[in-house]
């Protein structure tokens, strides 16, 4: 009979086609059924889990403020690229500011809104990325020119290794702030000696109050005297200091001693397990030594006939690693390096004054001290110069704590903020478990000033609001 159907088949095209299309019918209406119960199966089961959902906000905190000086009317942001040496702490960098208009680069910032001409009106904030707030840092403005420009040393708690980078921001325009610098909080040393220097005093060193000097030495046979400091800078330092020889006979000398576990027994050419950097009139030598007898041969070392001169002079030493450099009265006389490391450790920074058999009076003045690496923090871009604004603007972080009380897990995409005038989105990616209580911050949200309200919204369209006053 199979045969015999068949057999009529193919006697007749219209049959065969009227079967195709039976079965292709058949088979787009049960794959149309089927989708739709698959749709219906996932409509029903989205609907559920969204009723199922259930998330609240506890709590809302705005943690920190963009405009940390709120009554300064400008600000600007400046980038400090981190060293290939790696990252440093309390590090001084310097910053010029040029009341006029120009183009800032470099360590310069140009500006026609500071409101004082002696630019009491400055102060400077670092941004902690860990807490994501601003925090003030110290300052110390070395040197201003009335209406044109200053300069300023601050000291930034943390700069990154390179190709990171720290970010500060200047605040000024406030025509009543009086100035906040201070130039021992901010350098690693700062002794001008205008008031007894906060060294230590040993031997026969002692501060002279009537001319605002420290006498290492009287113009006296076999005297030795130090100030010192128990402290280390790190890898490298810059010292500025002044000193003065003369009165006497012709000997010994001055030095710097750094890296010295004491300095008792330390004498020019005798150290203590650090470097010392001499200024030796008896003979007549600028010298970097490590020697641990007397005599001994330096590391290096220049020719200079003028240091008993009764005359001050003019002192920088730069040391990084191995590496040392003396300038003498604005001049390099060394630029000299160790051949191998030594032990960093010693807690002793000094300046020291002897005589012998020969004399002289020995005098030390303004020493500055600051950290130092090599290749040193660079300065990157300068951001825009923003102006204060009291209608909003303000908070730059939002801390959120949520509470998922249902049997999902919840999916924040996204966080508003509304008030007003103020109707503003900022995507996110939180996942919250099911009994889960959990925060989570928003960087850089713009607040207003006054009350607003917080909502979040899941992937699944479900909102949560919190009024915060």
């Amino acid at each position: 009979m199979l045969k015999a159907i068949i057999r009529h088949l193919k006697s007749d095209e219209r049959g065969i086609s009227t079967v195709i299309v039976v079965m292709l019918s058949l088979i787009l209406i049960v794959v149309i059924v089927s989708n739709v119960v698959l749709w219906s199966y996932q409509m029903n089961q989205f609907d559920w889990e969204r009723m199922q959902e259930k998330i609240e906000i506890i709590s809302v905190e705005s943690d920190s403020f963009a405009w940390y000086y709120q009554n300064f009317n400008y600000r600007v942001q400046h980038n400090i690229t981190g060293s290939t040496a790696g990252s440093v702490t309390d590090y001084q960098v310097k910053i010029t500011i040029i009341n006029g208009t120009g183009s800032s680069n470099g360590n310069t910032y140009y500006t026609t809104h500071i409101s004082q001409s002696d630019f009491d009106d400055v102060r400077f904030t670092w941004y902690n990325s860990s807490s994501g707030m601003e925090q003030p840092i110290s300052y110390w403005r070395e040197s201003e020119y009335d209406g044109i420009n200053a300069t300023f040393w601050i000291k930034v708690p943390k700069i990154p290794a390179n190709p990171n980078s720290a970010t500060i921001y200047i605040y000024y325009g406030n025509s009543t702030a009086t100035t906040l610098s201070n130039p021992k909080q901010t350098m690693f040393i700062y002794d001008d000696m205008k008031t007894p220097p906060d060294g230590i005093l040993d031997g026969s060193a002692h501060y002279d109050s009537a001319n605002k000097w420290v006498r290492l030495t009287q113009p006296a046979k076999n005297k030795l005297g130090h100030l010192y400091y128990l402290k280390n800078p790190g890898n490298g330092f810059v010292a500025k200091f002044e000193f003065w020889t003369g009165g006497g006979s012709g000997a010994d000398a001055v030095w710097l001693g750094v890296y010295d576990k004491s300095v008792s027994s330390t004498r020019e050419d005798i150290v203590d397990g650090g470097y010392h950097f001499t200024f030796d009139e008896y003979q007549d030598r600028i010298a970097f030594t490590k020697s641990t007898v007397d005599n001994g041969a330096p590391i290096a070392y220049a020719e200079e006939s003028s240091i008993d001169n009764s005359q001050w002079h003019k002192v920088e030493i730069i040391h990084y690693g191995r590496t040392a450099e003396i300038f003498y009265d604005g001049l390099l006389k060394l630029n000299a390096s160790d051949s191998v490391n030594i032990d960093k450790s010693g807690n002793y920074f000094s300046i020291g004054g002897r005589t012998g058999g020969l004399t002289n009076e020995h005098r030390v003045r303004n020493l500055v001290v600051r950290k130092y690496v090599h290749p040193e923090p660079s300065h990157g871009g300068w951001g825009t110069e923003e102006t204060y604004s009291e209608s909003g603007g303000n908070a730059n972080k939002l801390t959120l704590k949520l509470k998922n009380s249902c049997p999902l897990t919840v999916h924040i995409v996204s966080l508003w903020v509304i008030d007003n005038s103020l109707h503003k989105r900022y995507n996110v990616n939180i996942f919250v478990g099911s009994g889960e209580t959990k925060s989570f911050s928003c960087q850089n949200v713009t607040l207003p000033k006054d009350g607003y309200i917080v909502k979040i919204v899941t992937d699944r369209g479900n909102i949560a609001v919190y009024l915060k006053d």
